[in-house]
């Protein structure tokens, strides 16, 4: 198992064994418990974030692969201009 995905999962278990350590050495149960309560909820936030901008990104990557053939590259800036007016609001309708 020599993947990004894993070598992440022990770097995160190395940096909390580490954080733990130290809260130990100055802090009680009780406070400990609440920081690392907080620091899951914040880990939580973050990657529900970070999947729901991968979401994000491949409905557009969908939605060009839909709207440009082989023969048609030249259409690939009238996309982006496209995608660029829906972020900013200015047409919603193509994208729903």
């Amino acid at each position: 198992m020599n993947n990004n995905r894993f070598n992440l999962t022990v770097i995160q278990f190395v940096l909390y064994c580490i954080i733990g350590y130290v809260m130990y050495e100055y802090l009680t149960w009780g406070k400990m418990l609440l920081f690392f309560t907080i620091l899951l909820g914040i880990q939580t936030i973050t990657r529900i974030k970070a999947i729901t901008y991968g979401m994000d990104v491949a409905k557009i990557m969908m939605y060009v692969k839909e709207n440009v053939d082989e023969n048609n590259v030249d259409k690939i800036d009238d996309i982006f201009k496209e995608m660029k007016d829906t972020i900013s609001g200015s047409d919603k309708k193509n994208w729903n």
